[in-house]
Order: structure tokens, then sequence, then C-alpha cells
């Protein structure tokens, strides 16, 4: 009996493979999930009509192939849409800096109170004349460009096996677009005024919305200013835009209790992280960049 059992047909409802020398039925989703996870059609059994193959047959498949170290293996669902051109160059190039520049991170709490009032005090001015609103990340801009003048490392790029230290600053700001990212690069931000720098700035960013940015307002930055606050955003690191030596990340400003001669107050406190490329920059220079960034800050009427 066991003999002859051991020959016997399959149940008509049991779905066998395709044989070799036939092509495998399948409906046009099983073609992409299979396609998708990398299946071989010809493997797969076909529980449909005349052993046409479906989607519970990939996704059962897929499951019977899963290693036993419990990793999965199943088709891939959802939409798969290529990178844009400027997606693209923008992994290339994230791609290049994680992989050669190694970076290191130093962060600082910054009371943010100097610069509220400045905006305050100078931003109905900048609107009337140049129809913008004067945002911290233009504030950020004039503060920070002549403190890249006062610490070169900062400013500067790698290039093979040495460094360039830049005469200009030419500041790269993150900026969305469709909820991608860009970085339009504001030249000679040093010589700049606060009113310069606006205009400028709201060009460029008018330039990004409508989609008339060039490359060559998109490259050849020294340093880049990543501002999230606006999004909520807390705190964060940033991956340097390669060959530059540094980015500076800054989260949102949020009311904090803090100590001030002896008392407790609160004070509207922002997260600002310094990435840097440690071939470049070492922990001091870049801790005095911190240091002479915090004065500025906190005491903007210095520079502006």
């Amino acid at each position: 009996d066991g003999e002859a059992a051991s020959h016997a047909p399959p149940p008509a409802s049991e779905p066998s493979a395709v044989k070799p020398d036939q092509k495998p039925r399948a409906t046009p989703i099983a073609r992409r999930l299979a396609r998708n996870a990398g299946l071989d059609l010809g493997r797969v059994a076909g529980s449909g009509p005349r052993g046409r193959v479906v989607r519970a047959d990939i996704e059962k498949h897929a499951a019977q192939s899963r290693p036993e170290s419990g990793s999965t293996v199943a088709p891939a669902r959802g939409r798969l849409v290529p990178f844009d051109t400027v997606r693209r160059i923008a992994a290339q190039r994230l791609t290049e800096s994680v992989r050669t520049a190694p970076h290191f991170h130093l962060t600082a709490h910054l009371d943010m109170s100097a610069c509220n009032d400045l905006r305050r005090k100078v931003g109905p001015r900048i609107e009337r004349e140049y129809g913008t609103r004067l945002s911290l990340t233009m504030v950020l801009l004039r503060i920070v460009a002549p403190l890249l003048v006062e610490h070169p490392l900062l400013n500067a790029s790698a290039e093979g096996e040495a460094v360039r230290y830049h005469d200009r600053v030419d500041i790269g700001v993150a900026m969305d677009r469709d909820g991608g990212l860009v970085v339009p690069v504001l030249r000679d931000v040093q010589e700049k005024s606060l009113d310069e720098i606006a205009r400028d700035f709201a060009k460029l960013a008018a330039s990004v919305r409508d989609r008339t940015i060039t490359p060559a307002e998109l490259s050849g930055g020294t340093f880049t200013i990543s501002n999230l606050g606006m999004f909520g955003v807390d705190a964060f690191t940033a991956i340097i835009n390669p060959p530059e030596a540094a980015i500076l990340a800054v989260g949102r400003s949020v009311d904090t209790p803090v100590g001030r001669d002896g008392r407790i107050e609160l004070r509207p406190m922002a997260t600002f992280c310094l990435s840097s490329d440690h071939r470049i920059v070492d922990g001091v220079a870049a801790a005095r960049f911190m240091s002479s960034l915090r004065d500025a800050v906190e005491n903007p009427g210095v520079l502006l």
C-alpha cells in the first residue's frame, strides 16, 4: 500500500509548478511581484485556472523561501519611483560624504532671545522694502559669515590630501522643494548686509519654488546651514555637503528654564549641532567656532 501511495497522482486541487519547457502563466500583478522580489515564476506553483500563478501563490512561495534566521523575504509592495536628477545627485554626494569624510559632532544650546528681538525690530522694515519676511536663517547667515572668516578651517574643503582655504564665504542653505532637498548657495555672504542677504535669499528661495534654480546656483558652497526648526525639529545631526569641511544644523527654539544670575528664567533655547570633517577640522578648532557662534547669536547687535 505504501508503494502504491507513493506513485499516486496529486489531488486535483493541489497546485503544481510549470514544466521547464512551458512558459509560466501568471496574472500581471503576480508577474510584477515576482519581478520585484527576484523570484523565478517557473519555480512557483500556480493555483489559478489552468495552473496560472496568482498573487497568493507569489506570497506563499516567498513565505516558504524565508531564511531560517527569521529575516523576511517577501514581494515588495507599493510604487517604485526612480530618483529625479536632483535626488540622484544628492544621494551620490551624501553617500560619498559618509564614506570619505570622518564626521564628528559638537552640540550647543543657545539663547535665541537677542535674535528674536532683532527680528522683531528690523523685520517689518525689511518686509516693507523687499517683500520678504526676515527669517532666522537670514539672521544666521549674517552672523555665521564673519565667523567663517575668523575660523578659516570651517570654511575650507578637502582636495585629495590637501586642504583648500577659501577666500570667499559662499554658504549653502538647505531648502525644501516638493518634499525633496536642494542646497542653493548664497555668494560672498561675508560682504553682505542683512538687507542684502534678505533680498538675495528671497530670490534664491523663489527660484527653488519655481524650479528655475540653475546648476551653478546649487554648487560651489564653502559651508552649509540646515535649519529644520520651522518643522518642529528639536535637534539633529546633518551630513556634510562634500567637499566642504562642515555643516551647521539648527533646531527649533523652545522656552526652557535656565539659570541667570542665580535665578531661574524661561528663555527661548535652540540646539545647534556642528558636523565637521575630522580630516580638516580638529575638535579644538570646532569648539572655538562654536564658542564664537554662541557669543554672536546671543549678542547679534555686535555684528549687525
